[in-house]
């Protein structure tokens, strides 16, 4: 079967972001000069996905008007009210939509696998794409048998540190049809990869790109190692897909000072305008000329108006 129709998760509070998640919801992050939201979209249109849907919770009135304007293709919204129903009530909520039919990809918002479209077959009602990490990252640990299925999720704090780990990438492949059909609030172990249920298969894609956005630290690392790769001119998946996407334009690189669209040193300005005083070491999400000037001797901060956040 073929997997036409994507679930992007984008609902979250953004409580991961700091004080500017409050302001600014995390799906309209910038990743040099498009959001993480709009280079979703494309990248399931890259994989040959048709339909593509996009729940809402948090700042959904500001999300929904942002993809009016930008008249994003294929695009149907979801908006979850009056609660916020996490990420398996999500997919239940899609899955009654579509009358529990056809198999779903589901993607992060804040998070981008190098996925192609061979790896969209599904054997089983749900396959978990995995990565390898190390436990001090931050992440829950996949236990998997010899059969590539899942046998338990071991939450992070129960983890030894320093021990590489198998760990799931946010990304999967659902056959709907084969779920029990559940109501409200509910979490994806428990409602969807529910081994209990059946058998949940684990595709181990650690050899392709994985860039993760979604914590304030997350998305100022991987940024410093985007310009950092950018600026070395060495071969990555996701820099291309960002340059095939229109979100990257090489005459903005200043590889000397390993700096986007200014002259700061390795200071990312991702407001549409050319800012010649800004701190270094920063990312400027949006900004005032006047006020960034005053910040100029500053360095190591986000900055999205009048809001800051340090590096």
């Amino acid at each position: 079967m073929t997997v036409r129709t994507a679930l992007i998760l984008a609902a979250g509070f953004g409580s991961r972001m700091g004080v500017i998640g409050e302001h600014l919801p995390k799906p309209l992050w910038p990743v040099f000069d498009k959001t993480l939201l709009e280079l979703q979209v494309d990248f399931a249109l890259s994989l040959g996905i048709e339909k593509v849907y996009i729940n809402l919770h948090h700042h959904a009135q500001r999300i929904a008007s942002f993809i009016q304007d930008k008249k994003m293709p294929k695009v149907e919204l979801i908006e979850e009210k009056p609660e916020i129903l996490d990420v398996g009530g999500a997919i239940h909520n899609l899955a009654k939509r579509v009358n529990y039919e056809g198999e779903l990809l589901v993607l992060n918002s804040d998070q981008f696998l190098g996925l192609k479209s061979s790896d969209l077959i599904l054997k089983n009602s749900v396959k978990l794409f995995s990565i390898k990490v190390n436990s001090d990252d931050g992440y829950n640990s996949l236990v998997v048998n010899d059969e590539d299925l899942l046998m338990k999720v071991v939450p992070n704090h129960q983890l030894n540190r320093g021990q590489p780990m198998m760990t799931y990438s946010g990304n999967c492949l659902i056959n709907l049809s084969k779920l029990p059909k559940v109501t409200g609030r509910s979490r994806f172990f428990e409602s969807v990869a529910n081994r209990n249920w059946f058998d949940v298969q684990v595709q181990d894609t650690s050899t392709r790109y994985y860039w993760d956005f979604g914590t304030l630290r997350r998305y100022s690392v991987s940024l410093e190692k985007a310009i950092e790769v950018i600026c070395s001119g060495k071969s990555d998946g996701f820099i291309d897909f960002l340059v095939s996407a229109d979100a990257l334009h090489q005459r903005k690189v200043n590889v000397a000072q390993k700096s986007y669209n200014c002259s700061a040193f390795k200071t990312l300005n991702f407001d549409k305008a050319y800012h010649d005083s800004l701190p270094r070491e920063s990312i400027i999400i949006k900004g005032e000329g006047k006020k960034l000037k005053k910040l100029s001797s500053q360095e190591k901060k986000i900055i999205y108006q009048e809001y800051l956040a340090d590096l």
